[in-house]
């Protein structure tokens, strides 16, 4: 396994795996990439954010009631 000087301390789950609920910890090789043991995930930390971002977008009204009217819209 490679060593993450930058990130000395920080642990990032597969954000692929994550969204099937097993958290998976990416490790960083040489090229400087991401790489995912189980999926095969393979990215930058700017792509592995943005795919945190999406994952917690599809999340953000969890705890909000939305009423029939408003779900009716959609």
């Amino acid at each position: 396994m490679a060593a993450n000087k930058e990130t000395t301390g920080v642990i990032y789950k597969c954000p692929l795996c994550f969204n099937t609920y097993i958290d998976v910890p990416v490790d960083t090789f040489e090229d400087g990439k991401y790489h995912c043991v189980k999926c095969g995930f393979v990215g930058t930390k700017e792509e592995l954010l943005q795919k945190y971002a999406e994952f917690r977008d599809r999340y953000k009204l969890r705890n909000t009631r939305i009423p029939l009217e408003e779900q009716r819209k959609f």
